[in-house]
């Protein structure tokens, strides 16, 4: 091995890719992509509008006192008063009806029973569909500071309630979604990268000049899968970067960004090794992107496909099973640990396969290519 032929062969490769306009295409449509599923998250994910219940007998407007407080830590909201305390209770119930996000229960007299000496209750019901944990602790500190900011320190105990445990509103759900679908996307860079960088040698007969020089066969392979990995992870760890998310188990999906690199510049090696014609090497291309993005939209657990029979016959792929990682990884698997494992076990055993099946045929391509 000629590291230094690799690395001279490599550079070639690097600066053919950026004059190359079509594979340029590819490579910034990733990022490209990213942003734009980025940018529908954001459209989608527009503040809406909170609605609010409230009974306070000394009701001075959304602004003022502690309904002004609530309302502060939404964007738009809309106050809805209730007739009585029972009134807010019941549509954070069992029997609940209505949208409410927050219902508050102030006493009546409140700021003058502080002054007087007494503890009054406030009540704060918050809907876990809508409120998450970190908003709900912050409006009930808000609460209390402003009671402290009118009398003596602890100057009113805050029961709080919260229906619904929460969970992931369906505008994170989209957009991890999102996500998912540009990982698995970026993934066919370099099935793609790699045959198209082996082929265009062959096809333009500078592969003999390449042998010529001190670059053996396996050399200029090398090189090529050195260049096509590089694109490929770099690409692939830009993607969270653009579109970043809260995901379940970011160490795991790092892993898992670095196994599909390896899984798709092994796949595209043996690719390469088959093929003769560019023409050939794009129609694979196509293929390969419906390869891995059938996963995303038959077995995702956010889609209802996940549960029928395509989502189980869809493990037959092998790009089924780093895609179901990756989306385990970015959501909150339910099988937790074990689920993650099997699938990048699975995922590095085919890249290991294409890797095998990659290097047996390329060693009769050698052969070959040292008789002439």
């Amino acid at each position: 091995m000629n590291s230094r032929a690799i690395l001279a062969i490599a550079r070639k490769d690097v600066l053919e890719v950026l004059l190359n306009k079509q594979l340029l295409i590819v490579v910034l449509m990733i990022p490209i992509m990213s942003a734009f599923f980025l940018f529908m998250g954001r459209i989608i994910g527009r503040e809406t509008v909170t609605n609010l219940l409230v009974y306070d007998p000394d009701y001075k407007g959304a602004d003022a006192g502690l309904v002004g407080v609530v309302s502060q830590g939404f964007g738009d909201v809309k106050v809805t008063l209730a007739d009585s305390p029972e009134d807010v209770a019941r549509a954070f119930g069992p029997d609940r009806d209505g949208s409410y996000a927050v219902g508050l229960v102030v006493p009546g007299g409140f700021e003058e029973s502080l002054r007087a000496g007494e503890r009054p209750i406030v009540r704060l019901y918050l809907n876990g569909d809508e409120v998450g944990e970190s908003r709900a602790q912050l409006l009930q500190a808000a609460l209390v500071n402003y009671a402290r900011g009118l009398l003596a320190p602890d100057p009113v105990r805050i029961e709080a309630q919260v229906v619904n445990p929460p969970r992931s509103s369906p505008v994170a759900d989209i957009n991890k979604f999102y996500l998912v679908t540009a990982l698995a996307f970026s993934f066919v860079l370099g099935s793609m990268l790699a045959p198209w960088l082996l082929v265009e040698e062959v096809e333009k007969k500078t592969i003999k000049v390449l042998m010529v020089s001190p670059a053996s066969w396996w050399d200029i392979v090398l090189a090529k899968a050195l260049v096509a990995g590089t694109y490929q992870l770099a690409m692939s760890l830009l993607v969270p970067v653009i579109m970043w998310q809260e995901v379940a188990h970011l160490p795991w999906l790092l892993l898992f960004i670095l196994g599909g690199t390896l899984f798709s510049v092994a796949l595209g090696l043996l690719i390469g090794g088959i093929l003769r014609s560019q023409g050939a090497v794009q129609a694979f291309s196509g293929m390969s992107v419906f390869a891995y993005m059938l996963p995303v939209f038959l077995a995702n657990p956010l889609l209802p496909t996940a549960q029928g029979d395509l989502g189980r016959w869809i493990r037959v792929l092998p790009t089924y099973w780093l895609t179901d990682g990756i989306s385990a990884s970015v959501l909150q698997s339910p099988s937790g640990g074990a689920r993650l494992v099997v699938d990048l076990l699975i995922s590095l055993g085919f890249a290991l396969l294409f890797g095998v099946a990659a290097v047996r045929y390329m060693r009769r391509q050698a052969e070959v290519a040292a008789a002439l």
